[in-house]
């Protein structure tokens, strides 16, 4: 596959739509399918056909871009009914992971419109059963639809275009599938002797740390339930339920993360971070914006030795982030951190394997459990 890759890449250097997708990569290719839907509307009719139920005789009339929020409203017409209707919302997803909360605010489970139906169009398969007004195309299929459609259209003037986007696409599928997380792995996905310089160079390296890291995070989340069987493990973003270990992964800064975290009551989260070379552990009160109870909770938890001393690296020699010499940090009035180096130059050149970085987690994760009432009572009394 490595080899595969690395020819599509060199290939993208000659690819027009490459460069025109650089300026927005996601909002591109949803452009991209709304001027597929608006001239050449009986192909396009062709691929989106299968999502309609029943034996409707329609045709595919208009294509809306974010339309209160939704990437695609494709509308469809009767043939010979002009006032029958019905119309595909597609939610497209090509950097990041769909989310269940997403879809759902979109087009809710009971779905009261009745000719509409929600399509994921999608690089990466959704970790969550998908609700009843949902369906899933992944850019593979989308990708194989389109060129049975377009390709055998020599004489159309267009089709160059449209045959170096299906490249394209096929780059990005390559490339997804080329990034795996396994335990034995070395956290340095920066290294010069990987894919990542090449990437950069094309100015793909952030799709690229979005998807390592996307993929990293389920790694975690598969770990955490393993661990963890007796508790609710999810894949969530800013809010969960109470007693949940959530994980998520971001991009901030030009830099992934991924965030571990057990959630109390009242939408208090004790977790971890891991962003590019820091490692992370912080306390988070999203339900309010009051920095001094926060910062007694750490000053109980760091006097007890419960959290933010890094106990789970027991027999790695490591060191704060140069300039984190201050008791604390913080985002806000609502998030305070300390954290320490990863792969530290003065650890002896260590690099941790996936499988350690995991290992540590767990082992903080454990932590915050195995003192589950400590947090509660600390929680429960009032600022």
């Amino acid at each position: 596959m490595q080899n595969d890759l690395n020819r599509k890449l060199e290939a993208l250097k000659s690819n027009p739509i490459f460069y025109f997708s650089l300026s927005s990569k996601e909002l591109f290719h949803s452009n991209f399918f709304e001027w597929l839907c608006n001239d050449y509307p009986v192909e396009m009719y062709n691929i989106l056909k299968k999502f309609i139920d029943g034996d409707k005789l329609l045709k595919l009339t208009s294509c809306k871009r974010e339309d209160k929020n939704i990437d695609l409203k494709i509308n469809f017409r009767g043939k010979n009914d002009p006032e029958q209707s019905f119309e595909i919302w597609i939610e497209n997803k090509v950097k990041s992971l769909p989310k269940i909360e997403q879809l759902e605010r979109y087009l809710a489970p009971s779905n009261e419109l009745k000719n509409v139906i929600g399509v994921l169009l999608s690089l990466a398969e959704p970790q969550f059963d998908l609700p009843d007004s949902w369906k899933y195309y992944s850019y593979e299929q989308y990708k194989n639809e389109l060129e049975s459609q377009f390709l055998n259209k020599k004489d159309d003037n267009n089709i160059y275009l449209i045959e170096q986007y299906i490249k394209l696409i096929d780059m990005l599928i390559t490339l997804e599938k080329s990034i795996t997380i396994t335990g034995d792995q070395l956290y340095n996905f920066r290294s010069k002797d990987g894919i990542y310089p090449k990437l950069e160079k094309l100015r793909m390296h952030d799709f690229y740390l979005k998807k390592y890291y996307e993929k990293l995070s389920l790694e975690m989340l598969a770990e955490t339930k393993k661990n963890f069987p007796g508790i609710t493990c999810k894949f969530s973003g800013y809010i969960a339920e109470e007693d949940t270990i959530r994980t998520d992964y971001d991009m901030t800064r030009g830099t992934g993360l991924i965030t571990i975290a057990y959630c109390f009551k009242e939408n208090f989260n004790i977790g971890i971070q891991i962003q590019d070379n820091a490692y992370k552990m912080f306390i988070e009160d999203k339900a309010e914006s009051h920095q001094e109870r926060l910062i007694t909770i750490f000053k109980k938890l760091v006097d007890n030795e419960l959290w933010f001393n890094f106990s789970s690296f027991k027999g790695y020699s490591v060191r704060p982030i140069p300039g984190g010499n201050k008791e604390y940090k913080k985002y806000g009035d609502n998030y305070i951190y300390k954290s320490i180096q990863l792969n530290d130059k003065g650890n002896n050149n260590k690099i941790f394997t996936i499988g350690e970085l995991i290992t540590i987690v767990i082992g903080d994760i454990r932590n915050i459990i195995d003192n589950k009432s400590f947090y509660e009572d600390l929680l429960s009394k009032k600022r």
